[in-house]
């Protein structure tokens, strides 16, 4: 089984090393997969990427295509993306267990899932983070997220008043098909890429759940919530550092792209 990583880094290269780390000691665990490791360097500052473990890994360097334009770049011009059986993409700021590669080798998924979404364990919050939406957002729904978004003091508000009853009633949620995952940790199968060779997402950050789940939806495709899986998140290494006037302006093109494309 090949599996391909593309992992995103912005000026976090001690949280890479742990995550190589993490990679390597799961695949050592695994026999029968075969891990490669792309690396997308967004960073404003380079540093030499060690690899102690001789992982197969390649660094691209970037000027800052954001998360999802530095992997999509990556992915569509790899020349045998059929080869793979599932390709992440991620951040760096994650621990992966020594038996994920060995578990994610003997799950049966159907023939219609094209995304799978593991436990997503936030290691400050001790909460799951997955699954990030259930089902299918209503325009009224995309449209207050724009709301909030466009004018940051009414996110404020529900993130002070609402957002942890949301989370906490996700935390027994069983494994089943799903709306999207979590963006830190998504495993496409070779399913999307049966149906989508490339991915073409114009945004420079956040909303990129979204939009592949409606790639998904709308080829008769699934998002699979597998509580079987477990990913450890160290948390918004990255995006901590970001400028609140720059976090939502990114969020409202994000929603905007979303609602102007999927819902009008």
């Amino acid at each position: 089984m090949d599996i391909l990583i593309v992992c995103v880094n912005y000026n976090s290269y001690d949280a890479l090393s742990d995550y190589l780390n993490t990679i390597y000691a799961a695949q050592k665990e695994c026999d029968g997969v075969n891990v490669e490791v792309k690396i997308a360097d967004n960073s404003t500052h380079e540093q030499k990427i060690e690899n102690p473990n001789r992982l197969n890994i390649e660094v691209f360097k970037f000027n800052n295509l954001g998360y999802f334009g530095a992997a999509q770049t990556i992915i569509n011009g790899l020349q045998n993306v059929e080869k793979y059986k599932y390709i992440i993409i991620s951040n760096v700021d994650l621990l992966i267990p020594e038996d994920f590669f060995s578990k994610l080798k003997t799950q049966k998924y159907d023939n219609d899932v094209a995304w799978i979404a593991p436990k997503l364990l936030s290691l400050s919050e001790n909460k799951n983070r997955n699954p990030k939406i259930i089902s299918r957002l209503s325009k009224k729904r995309v449209s207050i997220l724009q709301l909030f978004y466009r004018f940051p003091f009414l996110n404020k508000i529900y993130e002070t008043f609402f957002y942890s009853r949301r989370q906490s009633a996700k935390q027994d949620y069983l494994s089943g098909k799903i709306y999207a995952g979590h963006g830190s940790f998504i495993i496409l199968s070779n399913v999307f890429f049966a149906n989508y060779k490339t991915i073409n997402y114009p945004i420079f950050m956040f909303g990129e759940e979204i939009y592949l789940a409606e790639l998904i939806r709308v080829k008769n495709l699934h998002v699979f919530y597998d509580t079987m899986l477990t990913v450890n998140d160290k948390d918004h290494i990255s995006t901590r550092e970001m400028k609140k006037d720059f976090y939502y302006k990114c969020n409202y093109d994000a929603i905007t792209f979303i609602k102007k494309t999927y819902y009008e």
